[in-house]
């Protein structure tokens, strides 16, 4: 049993007051833990919560060869949901220099797709994007 999981799918049961109450008091307890589950609780894969001009503003703010690294893993819905967001002339390119891409160590492809996951949490934090998360509802 993986714990760092279950203990983010728990945490993410939580509402959002409860769960920064719970963090900030684990910090103070456990920093290295309280960092492992945050970094937990929202993955690359995650990224499917974002809507179209999220995902579109996210992409501005990323490096293409980062990303074509953190799309090495990716399943095939995110990865659709990304070409969707980008010109078909850019998601062609990507396409091509994914298809392209080599060997990566996954250590390179965890770091691409952490600092991407890092730059979508900045941008929701300023309100420049929405991420829908696991049982919360669209606006209308």
């Amino acid at each position: 049993v993986n714990g760092l999981e279950v203990a983010a799918a728990l945490v993410k049961k939580l509402n959002k007051e409860d769960t920064q109450a719970l963090l900030s008091g684990l910090g103070e307890a456990a920093a290295s833990t309280a960092e492992k589950i945050k970094k937990a609780l929202f993955t690359f894969e995650d990224l499917r919560g974002v809507d179209a001009r999220g995902m579109q503003a996210l992409l501005k703010s990323v490096a293409t060869d980062q990303l074509v690294v953190a799309l090495k893993t990716a399943s095939g819905e995110l990865r659709e949901k990304i070409f969707a967001s980008l010109s078909s002339r850019a998601a062609a390119m990507l396409r091509e220099e994914l298809e392209m891409l080599g060997a990566v160590r996954i250590t390179d492809v965890e770091n691409a797709q952490a600092a991407i996951v890092d730059s979508a949490l900045e941008l929701e934090a300023d309100g420049t994007i929405r991420i829908t998360r696991d049982g919360e509802s669209d606006l209308v």
